[in-house]
């Protein structure tokens, strides 16, 4: 019995592990996505001044 406790306590921990595993691994290709869209929306925008502090906006 506490083999098979043991046994499935590893499986979980393995389980939350993975998963943790993959979102890091996701998470670099959306944000890579994220800014590759982002760059090419601000190629299409005008551009405006602030009129507070006089910065330029994409």
């Amino acid at each position: 019995m506490k083999r098979e406790k043991e046994s499935d306590t590893e499986k979980k921990r393995r389980q939350i592990i993975d998963k943790a595993l993959q979102a890091e691994t996701r998470h670099p290709k959306s944000i890579d996505k994220a800014n590759k869209q982002f760059l090419k929306e601000i190629q299409k925008s005008p551009e405006y001044t602030c009129t507070v502090c006089h910065i330029m906006m994409y």
